[in-house]
């Protein structure tokens, strides 16, 4: 009895640290978001990666995108303000690390938390649209509260 207890116990408790799922910046979350810009990556720089190499070996594993630092050149802003080059640290569950190059779209949380979406990913032309749209006043398929 004691065996299955604690069996119950590791499976429920492992899940809850697991990655559920890759966060996008939305149109419907606008309000939450400092700024938000499109930007070209120019540098990229895997931070996280190095330092878990350095402490846990070659043979570590994860189940979610270590921080990585980028580079980025402001395109357009959407909302509040962006510098014209910034560096950004962007990591967490199923981030994708962009290529040099690649558009992303960018929105800052007021606890300077990055969420990014590359131009490569599903959906990017439709979060892009929509998030435009909502700063502009012109929300598309979506009601934003007021």
């Amino acid at each position: 009895m004691t065996r299955l207890l604690f069996l119950v116990c590791l499976l429920a408790c492992s899940g809850a640290f697991a990655c559920i799922g890759k966060i996008s910046p939305r149109a419907e979350d606008l309000d939450t978001y400092e700024s938000v810009f499109v930007a070209q990556v120019v540098g990229i720089r895997l931070s996280g990666y190095i330092e878990a190499r350095e402490e846990r070996g070659p043979d570590f594993w994860t189940d979610t995108t270590l921080p990585y630092d980028l580079e980025v050149l402001l395109l357009r802003s959407i909302k509040g303000e962006a510098e014209a080059k910034q560096h950004l640290e962007v990591g967490g569950c199923g981030v994708q690390i962009p290529r040099a190059g690649e558009s992303g779209i960018f929105a800052v949380t007021e606890s300077g938390k990055v969420i990014a979406l590359y131009e490569s990913e599903r959906g990017y032309d439709g979060a892009l649209v929509d998030i435009a749209s909502c700063a502009a006043g012109r929300c598309r398929h979506i009601e934003r509260p007021r």
